[in-house]
């Protein structure tokens, strides 16, 4: 594995099973692992800190440990991810149909080395969220009501809080007579979630606020502005305001102008793709989520993206040959520029022909 997130995962899952809320103590003080498992905390990254996966994921998790008392642990979680992902497959198959482009289409996202990595090789929950969020667009279209899609959304944003970002462009799919129907959904499912865990989920938000202010890795937008402002609360805030600027924008303009399905994809994919160019922490499983706009969206940037971000695994390299964790400045500047020397050519390129 490339990632150690997955023993956090599976003491969040033991905790479940047990009885016990995975918001209410960190990894370092879980008392209530088997004894084959008793060094899980010892794995997991930060186990000082309550985790901050929000309460659908820590339902996969669940299952994920249940199906690691049959076989094995780490096995068991990513059989569960896996499985979630093949369907995300036949959904996405479904869904290009919808839209009348080739089922062939779905290959880009199957075949694509990334999911195969982080979700089959490193078991990322991301892979549940893309899941959710799947299903969730699928039905906007289907579902003869906005209940399941509704019920789908709100499970997809209480996966991984990252499909937040999609939720005006679902807002968009969703049919206007079943929109009202949709939202009352996705609230209600998520009222349940949290109540299922509240009080102590505040434990895991205040953990997701000290990612929010602190994390970062290989973001080169955040770390350039970071170096030009000397502080890193502006360069948040600037990046901040920047993403939430272009989902406002493409959000009041395909409201205006009523465009097609078709647009509205791609508008879920300048938005998928713009959060990890843009975000101070850019882990290559983010790339994830604009990864799975492959099927529909024809754009060689997604594409480079969900190859170039795996670039920043170089950093393993150095810490496994040094023992340090160093990063450098050349990584992040070229995970970037990859996609963007692609939407350049071929804006280039789409000019070109016009002439012609």
């Amino acid at each position: 594995m490339l990632s150690d997130d997955l023993y956090r995962y599976l003491v969040d899952g033991q905790a479940i099973l047990r009885g016990i809320s995975p918001y209410a103590m960190a990894p370092e003080a879980a008392d209530f692992l088997p004894p084959d498992m008793a060094n899980l905390p010892e794995l997991v990254n930060h186990s000082h800190l309550i985790t901050l996966y929000p309460p659908a994921a820590q339902i996969v998790f669940a299952a994920g440990a249940t199906m690691g008392i049959l076989i094995d642990p780490l096995i068991g979680m990513k059989l569960v991810l896996c499985i979630m992902d093949i369907c995300t497959c036949m959904m996405m198959i479904t869904l290009v149909r919808s839209l009348d482009i080739p089922a062939c289409r779905v290959i880009l996202y199957a075949w694509n080395p990334l999911p195969v990595m982080e979700i089959a090789g490193s078991g990322h929950i991301d892979g549940a969220a893309v899941f959710f969020f799947t299903a969730a667009l699928m039905l906007t279209s289907r579902a003869k009501t906005g209940i399941f899609t509704g019920v789908f959304m709100a499970l997809a944003i209480l996966t991984k809080w990252i499909p937040l970002m999609i939720l005006p462009a679902w807002l968009l799919l969703v049919p206007n007579k079943k929109r009202a129907t949709a939202l009352a959904s996705a609230l209600l499912t998520s009222g349940i979630l949290t109540a299922l865990f509240w009080p102590e989920l505040t434990n895991g938000i205040a953990t997701l606020g000290q990612y929010l202010r602190h994390w970062e890795f290989s973001g080169f937008v955040f770390r350039s502005l970071r170096q030009l402002s000397g502080s890193g609360i502006i360069a948040r805030s600037i990046v901040a305001a920047l993403f939430t600027g272009i989902v406002g924008v493409l959000f009041i303009r395909h409201v205006f102008f009523h465009t097609s399905r078709k647009n509205i994809f791609a508008y879920l994919a300048v938005v998928s793709t713009a959060f990890p160019m843009l975000s101070p922490t850019v882990y290559p499983w983010y790339a994830l989520y604009p990864a799975a706009c492959l099927s529909f969206v024809q754009t060689p940037a997604v594409l480079i993206l969900s190859w170039s971000v795996l670039l920043s695994y170089r950093i393993l390299m150095v810490r496994h040959t040094t023992g340090l964790w160093i990063e450098d400045d050349l990584t992040p500047l070229l995970i970037i520029a990859a996609p963007a020397a692609a939407i350049a050519i071929q804006g280039i390129v789409a000019r070109f022909s016009m002439r012609q």
